[in-house]
């Protein structure tokens, strides 16, 4: 538009100094032609001269004429450049209405998302609030929450939903439409699933793959520990399938049902059935029996009949097991119970069941101390080397699983209760509920109603997993009766999920399998907490004692969080995936407050090194006294050092040769605890920093920086305060270009490529801590006065005011490792993520107590918080990494009905891009 104002204008000008020159060519040529002819008609001198003065009065007339015309064409001008800058003035004005239109257009499409946002976080808490809430449908929710506008609000929706939503491990599709049942074998490797008359199909648990399948005519009895053998009873027949051949191993008569056992080492199988010859109707005809048989050899080790208590009852074995070794098998029938000897052939413990009920499950104990036998009414615990029972008392239900522990102290129970169709309606009969013993004082130390689908002991000290029909996998700590983690297993809401069939708990409770029409699914058991919190503490019979925590600090890999107490120092290491504590030791034989100040990992993470030592008294016996602690982690190997003052902070080289301690002097060390030199060693030290190349140490001191080269300890360079007062807090860019000191209530920046003082930054108070960005353009105070006040301070150098100034009282802050975000801590219970650019908060968290301090976990995905006293968080913080853990964990996107219930203000699109529609 502005250039073809602009031409219009040129050309109007153009177009009135042709038809101006035009003009006066005309005037001039009409003038000269009256010139011409007076000149022809005067004659002689006196005429000449009369002539001469007319030309001259033409000519002035002329002048006045092209003066006039000239003032004509500066007019003409001057009216076109109007013109343009009248165009130019109009344009500026309609570009800055188009800008400011644009901003409200954009500020209303941030209202908007904002609003959809908020919208579908409600929604998604309306979800899981429902008595059987979807958790995809409100995790997808949240998800979508979060994509339109990541705020505090959407985010702590997606954690809420996502901290409940267990982690995809295998998903097979439409691998096994006729499977009514699934079983994991003992060892979990396998996971067999079958429908009854169908098809027998054995699935690798790590692959997804299928191993083997077969037809069957019948209903699965039992899976061997490999998943090779599977016994069917297709009756009249009962048939043991060697899956790993594809062929029958062997075949038995049965008449009224059978139940078989597999020996752990799957070399043997026990059964046990009722014969009835040529379908005679004629009881006394018919026999019951229990044999053993090797299914390698195809030798028949036991054929025993079974002699009935009662006639009226059925004497054949309604469950059978083997112990741990093969060497002793049992069985249960309505009116007792068996053991049997398998090398000598003979029945070596018979004790009498009193259930009145089908027994249900029958267990050895690891140890062969007890053989536990429980029914829908009732347990028996037999104590096998007494020969006596042990009471039980336990609910009624449907036994799910039965378990000793792996030292045979523990025992462990799940019932269920069964639904029936009565002439009435449906009505109900036993419990759901898991319960655990302790065997050495017979008491029940848990019980934990409604976790009723199956159970087990994990194969961790104190630990058991279960999952209840409504789909919640529960992790227990058993002996401290506390609940540790809680998932949600997709299990659609069609399933009724009753005994165990459609849902199969592996034996470590590790995996959890799940058929809805054909579609089989594999859970792990591992939660995601997006916030979960750790007690260092010991626990001494009922007495619990807080380490009283110093300090913490990442393993390189992020995969460790260790924590450092101040009474005993106590060093814990947590796994960061899952909150649950790996090791721990004691620092030393140090004595409060001799105890770790500050603690880091070499950076291949071999070495763990800790500064401690007891703080400055005012007491005159009080000798100040501090020591380094160098631990190699795998094979434990301790070098301690000794330092005159308590270490206030220690930093490795960046290729990890050599760490550098500050005590009451800088020295730097090997891994073998060698000295290598020392930098300024008369005057104590506050700080150290590496140069980036692991060249120099910078070495800060109340009166001095100095930069020593490492080897030597030469002093290279010293900086000073410039206005005569105490350095009391340091920090090295890290391009190692910019290093920020802090003297009173200033910080000075110099510029080290240049060897100049940049700028002065004045804090509200004396920093004690300083963080420089990666760019050197960001600095970050922490500031406080003898009264304990504070601010923790953001500015971008070179302005006059901080972007922000957040008051304190014993806070902390930490820039994440990409330096977009700061993590502060006010010293209250709360911790705030913000931009670091322009102070947008991000997220926050709280933690039970008061947070002291705070560091990023190495790729900046963690928040580590550690409280005053006793507790540590681990927070996943950043929304993003939130919505790939869900996608991860999700098996599908919102379908068509659901957009348009719960977003349908714009076109559909997938939430997870790789996941499926429904």
């Amino acid at each position: 538009m502005k250039r073809a104002s602009v031409g219009l204008l040129i050309g109007v000008v153009i177009v009135s100094l042709i038809f101006a020159f035009a003009v006066f060519v005309q005037q001039e040529k009409q003038k000269q032609e009256v010139l011409d002819a007076r000149a022809t008609a005067v004659t002689g001198s006196n005429l000449y001269g009369t002539a001469e003065a007319e030309r001259e009065m033409v000519a002035g007339t002329a002048v006045a004429l092209a003066t006039t015309l000239h003032e004509q064409q500066i007019e003409t001008t001057a009216v076109a450049e109007t013109a343009v800058a009248n165009v130019t003035t109009l344009e500026e004005t309609l570009a800055e209405s188009q800008t400011q239109q644009a901003n409200v257009e954009s500020e209303l499409y941030e209202q908007q998302q904002n609003a959809l946002a908020n919208k579908l976080a409600l929604s998604s808490y309306q979800v899981r609030e429902r008595s059987y809430p979807d958790w995809q449908l409100s995790t997808l929710l949240a998800v979508e929450a979060v994509n339109h506008a990541a705020s505090i609000e959407t985010t702590a929706a997606l954690a809420n939903s996502l901290e409940l939503l267990s982690n995809l491990a295998m998903n097979m599709e439409g691998v096994h439409p006729d499977a009514t049942e699934l079983m994991f074998s003992q060892d979990g490797s396998s996971l067999l699933a079958w429908g009854w008359r169908k098809e027998a199909v054995l699935w690798d648990v790590s692959t997804g793959e299928q191993l083997f399948s077969t037809p069957i005519k019948g209903e699965g009895r039992g899976l061997s520990s490999d998943g090779c053998f599977l016994a069917v009873e297709n009756w009249p027949i009962l048939d043991i399938i060697d899956m790993c051949r594809g062929e029958t191993a062997f075949s038995a008569p049965t008449r009224f049902g059978s139940s078989v056992a597999f020996s752990p080492d799957n070399q043997l199988l026990a059964y046990s059935t009722t014969v009835v010859p040529d379908d005679s109707e004629d009881v006394s005809t018919w026999w019951e029996f229990f044999a053993v048989q090797n299914l390698q050899s195809g030798e028949e080790i036991i054929k025993e009949k079974i002699t009935p208590v009662d006639e009226r009852i059925s004497a054949a074995y309604k469950v059978l097991t083997f112990n741990a070794d093969g060497s002793l098998v049992a069985g249960a029938n309505l009116d007792e119970v068996h053991v049997w000897d398998v090398s000598t052939k003979r029945i070596i413990t018979k004790f009498a069941n009193p259930m009145n009920y089908w027994p249900e499950k029958l267990v050895f104990s690891p140890d062969n101390t007890y053989l536990a036998v429980v029914g829908f009414n009732g347990a028996i615990l037999w104590n096998l080397s007494l020969n006596q029972p042990v009471p039980l008392e336990t609910f009624t239900g449907g036994t799910q699983s039965t378990q000793f522990s792996s030292d045979s102290r523990y025992l462990l129970i799940t019932k269920q209760e069964y639904e029936d169709a009565g002439e009435y309606g449906n009505w109900y009969e036993g419990y759901d509920v898991t319960q655990v013993w302790d065997l050495e004082s017979g008491e029940e130390i848990l019980s934990l109603p409604g976790l009723g689908v199956s159970a087990s002991f994990t194969g961790e000290d104190g630990l058991l997993a279960g999952i209840d029909r409504r789909g919640f996998y529960q992790v227990w700590n058993f002996l401290e009766r506390r609940l540790i983690s809680q998932t949600v297993v997709n299990i659609p809401q069609s399933h009724n999920i009753g005994p165990l069939r459609q849902i199969a708990l592996s034996s470590d409770g590790k995996l959890v399998a799940v058929n809805h029409q054909g579609n089989i699914s594999l859970w792990s058991s591992e939660s995601f907490q997006p916030l979960q919190t750790l007690y260092p503490m010991r626990v001494d019979a009922d007495r619990r004692t807080p380490d009283d925590l110093q300090t913490i600090a990442f393993s390189p890999d992020g995969t460790i969080l260790v924590t450092g107490g101040i009474i005993r120092g106590d060093i814990r290491f947590w796994d960061t995936s899952n909150g649950r504590e790996l090791d721990n030791y004691q620092a030393g034989e140090f004595s409060y407050p001799d105890s770790p100040h500050v603690i880091i990992y070499s950076p291949d993470g071999k070495y763990l090194v800790l500064g401690n030592g007891n703080f400055p008294n005012p007491a005159p016996d009080w000798r100040e006294s501090g020591g380094t602690i160098i631990q190699h982690l795998a094979t434990n190997t301790v070098i301690t050092l000794t330092h005159g003052a308590w270490v206030k902070n220690l930093v490795f080289s960046a290729d990890g040769r050599y760490f550098a301690t500050a005590s009451d002097k800088a020295e730097v060390w090997d891994l073998n605890g060698q000295a290598i030199s020392t930098c300024l060693p008369e005057e104590s030290s506050l700080d150290i920093a590496f140069s980036p190349d692991g060249e120099n140490l910078f070495t800060l001191t109340p009166d001095q920086v100095g930069v020593c080269h490492v080897d030597s300890g030469e002093v290279l360079k010293e900086y000073f305060p410039p206005n005569n007062g105490k350095f009391t807090a340091m920090d090295l860019s890290e391009n190692g270009r910019f290093l920020a000191v802090s003297e009173g209530q200033t910080v000075h920046i110099w510029d080290r490529q240049i060897n100049e003082l940049v700028t002065d930054i004045a804090t509200t108070f004396p920093a004690d801590k300083l963080q420089l960005s990666s760019d050197g353009k960001y600095l970050i105070a922490r500031s406080r006065n003898e009264f304990r006040q504070g601010f923790i301070e953001v500015w971008k150098i070179g302005d006059e005011r901080p972007l922000l100034s957040i008051p304190h009282s014993f806070g902390d802050f930490a820039l994440s490792p990409d330096g977009q975000v700061i993590a502060i801590a006010d010293g209250s219970n709360v911790v705030r993520v913000l931009s670091l650019f322009h102070g947008h908060e991000i997220n926050r968290v709280k933690l039970e107590e008061n947070i002291e301090q705070v560091i990023f976990r190495p790729d900046g995905k963690q928040l580590a918080l550690r409280g005053r006293r006793e507790t540590v968080g681990l927070w996943y913080w950043n929304a993003s990494d939130l919505v790939a853990e869900a996608c991860s964990r999700l098996t599908r996107n919102l379908s068509a009905d659901e957009w348009y219930t719960y977003v349908d203000s714009e076109p559909y699109h997938l939430t997870c891009p790789e996941l499926r529609i429904p």
